[in-house]
């Protein structure tokens, strides 16, 4: 039997048997061999305010963007996140454009060269591989969040037929220039970005046989929500208000991106929610139904209900909400002006280990906080464990985007499947391009309790409780807790179990 093959399977069973049976594995798992217990009775103390800020607002706190908040303090740096420019990622932009040339193609050419035999997928293989890429090493971090945030809120599937060669361009064009501006300019752009016209169906909705699914999901899905008050008959006159908005279907024609087609469209009076769209016009129907929706109060609280969610807790606050609303209405949807009020709330500071980390953000932060700072990371390995963990990039079907809250990440399976990522990351068997550097960790380290104390202080940026740092320094130990007795390669798998564990553990996995 080859013996590194049998200690790393006893260190992986060894690993589980700890998260399962204490304090460490809280609130994620509970076993019929061993009682966890609940994260609520056991609170951990606080982090220190940057290292809460950094864990929402960033992929995984990077310590030198800890030392600059520090010196900054939060709200300045919130407002200097909010500020950075994309010049700041200049080395980043110059990979990607050599890295992934599709990154720059124009819808005509990916229509046109990505269906030739070979390069059906290459589009979406590399608007992946970018928007990895630049979750993991941008400096901009808040705003590749934002990103994320809109993408699921105008969620399109990227997998759907013909939009892998249209969601490219949308990500380009429509969500990324105006992820940090107003909710108007965003809600437009996705309302005539050719993904979203194919995805939702409005691309075929004629006044002969108005498509009423778009105009569905625009009011609950991307405006006012499910319960935001309007009607049926508001369903069927926005569906005739956006007739005539499509695609053009000519690859080489200049306008594919979004046309207006007068012959498609319903002319005649409509009114949405109480408001009248006079007759004999065209796409100022559409227009105006986007104006009416964006300064709804319906659309502030629902807007500003998600953005609590995704980055307070899973049920937010009211007061919060209702601060969030307020400034949506008073500020014209204003996304900075609502991030600014947000993360200087009380309820924001109150509010940390109240979210769990989703599996693209479980997977960054790993990464962000043990694998050398360098574009080589291998993307396909990534990729397909992030599928693996359910949620693969713009790979969510439905359009609701992929879940926000712990509920639907805390399966069984979902559980096991972040605990295998963390020790195959931990022991190196994930990909030869994703090593950590052990020894750079560990320094002069050589008992388990500077080891555990090194380890837990690189990985979580926070005290551990009493309790699970005894357990972790007796995990390490084994029996013996001068390590510089034992030889390095005994050393590197001590350390290796640690960091599988540390990963796995509440404090890794909540923020």
């Amino acid at each position: 039997m080859d013996t590194n093959s049998s200690d790393r399977r006893n260190t992986l069973k060894a690993g589980f048997a700890l998260l399962a049976g204490s304090a460490l594995g809280a609130g994620l798992v509970s076993s019929a061999n061993a009682q966890s217990i609940p994260l609520a009775s056991k609170a951990l103390a606080p982090p220190d305010p940057q290292v809460h800020l950094l864990n929402r607002i960033t992929y995984g706190v990077r310590a030198e963007e800890l030392a600059t908040a520090r010196s900054m303090g939060n709200d300045a740096y919130v407002q200097f996140q909010l500020g950075l420019l994309p010049t700041v990622d200049a080395a980043l932009t110059s990979y990607l454009n050599g890295a992934l040339p599709t990154l720059n193609w124009t819808q005509q050419q990916i229509l046109i060269d990505g269906q030739l035999p070979g390069r059906q997928q290459v589009a979406a293989q590399e608007l992946i591989a970018a928007t990895m890429l630049r979750q993991f090493y941008s400096a901009r971090q808040l705003y590749e969040k934002m990103v994320e945030f809109w993408s699921d809120h105008f969620n399109v599937h990227l997998q759907d037929g013909a939009i892998r060669y249209y969601k490219p361009i949308e990500d380009r064009d429509a969500i990324r220039p105006n992820a940090l501006g107003k909710f108007r300019d965003i809600l437009g752009a996705s309302a005539k970005s050719p993904a979203m016209l194919l995805f939702l169906d409005n691309a075929s909705n004629v006044a002969s046989a108005p498509n009423e699914n778009y105009s569905r999901e625009l009011m609950e899905l991307h405006t006012l929500g499910v319960d935001g008050g309007y009607t049926e008959a508001d369903v069927r006159a926005v569906a005739r208000a956006f007739t005539g908005w499509t695609i053009a279907r000519s690859p080489t024609d200049p306008n594919n991106y979004f046309t207006f087609r007068a012959s498609l469209h319903d002319s005649a009076p409509k009114t949405v929610l109480g408001q009248a769209l006079a007759a004999g016009r065209g796409l100022e129907d559409g227009e105006q139904v986007l104006d009416i929706l964006a300064a709804h109060p319906s659309t502030a609280k629902f807007v500003s209900t998600k953005l609590a969610r995704r980055f307070v807790s899973d049920a937010p606050p009211v007061s919060l909400i209702n601060k969030l609303s307020a400034n949506f209405l008073a500020s014209g949807g204003d996304i900075k002006q609502l991030l600014t009020t947000l993360f200087s709330s009380e309820e924001f500071k109150a509010s940390y280990d109240q979210k769990l980390k989703r599996p693209i953000e479980y997977v960054a932060s790993s990464v962000r906080a043990l694998v050398p700072f360098t574009f080589d990371t291998l993307i396909r390995t990534v990729s397909d464990r992030l599928g693996t963990l359910g949620q693969q990039h713009f790979n969510w079907a439905p359009p609701n985007g992929y879940p926000d809250v712990a509920a639907y990440w805390l399966s069984t399976t979902g559980l096991l499947g972040r605990w295998t990522y963390a020790f195959n990351l931990a022991d190196g068997t994930l990909a030869t391009s994703m090593q950590i550097k052990l020894f750079d960790f560990l320094g002069t380290a050589r008992s388990a309790e500077a080891v555990v104390d090194r380890f837990s202080g690189a990985l979580l940026q926070r005290a551990l409780d009493p309790e699970d740092r005894a357990r972790l320094i007796a995990f390490v130990a084994r029996g013996d807790a001068r390590l510089a007795r034992l030889s390095t390669a005994t050393v590197a798998e001590r350390a290796r179990s640690l960091i599988g564990v540390l990963l796995s553990s509440r404090y890794f996995q909540y923020h």
